[in-house]
This record gives C-alpha cells, structure tokens and sequence, in this order.
C-alpha cells in the first residue's frame, strides 16, 4: 500500500484510512439530520424530473443531466404556481360548481 499520501500531509496512514477522519462520519446526529431534511426536497424534485426526462432522452446520453434539471425546475416552478394561485384556483373552481 501506498503511503506517501499519509506521508505528506503528515498524518498516520491509519488516519488517513479510517472512517473517523472523514469529516460525514464525525459530524453529529443531529448535523446529519439537518443536512437530510435540506437535501431530501432537492433529491426527490432530481428524481421526478429524472423519471420525465427518461421518457425522452436516454440516461446514457449526454445531455440526460441537463434535461433532468430542466424538468425539475419547471416541476419546481409548477408546484410554487400552485402554492403561490392557491385561493385564486380554489375561487375560480367553486364559482364554477355553484348551481346556476
């Protein structure tokens, strides 16, 4: 194996190696979970714009990476429209339930 990594930094090899150097690994329970409740929206808008975009492009291609951002970030746009319309929507529909 080897060393000259360990030997340059200046650090032990079983330091270098070890899972408690990583800093993922030494941060605390609640650091993890904070970071998870941050990135888990961000994953799952990636992962539906990845389904979408799979009906068009194949994920050997190119430019799958950029055509899965796109679709996430109209999705994206989609969902704060809907958020953002929400009373004026719901107006509208129920003026157009109501009995003539």
């Amino acid at each position: 194996m080897d060393t000259s990594l360990a030997r340059t930094r200046g650090l032990p090899l079983a330091l270098v190696v070890s899972p408690e150097y990583c800093a993922w690994t030494t941060m605390a329970a609640g650091e993890r979970d904070m970071l998870d409740w941050l990135t888990r929206p961000a994953d799952w808008l990636l992962s539906a714009g990845g389904f979408v975009a799979s009906w068009f492009f194949s994920k050997d291609a190119t430019s799958f990476t950029v055509v899965q951002m796109m679709f996430a970030t109209l999705m994206l746009a989609a969902f704060l429209s809907l958020i953002v319309f929400w009373q004026t929507l719901v107006e509208y529909w129920r003026s157009h339930w109501k009995p003539r």
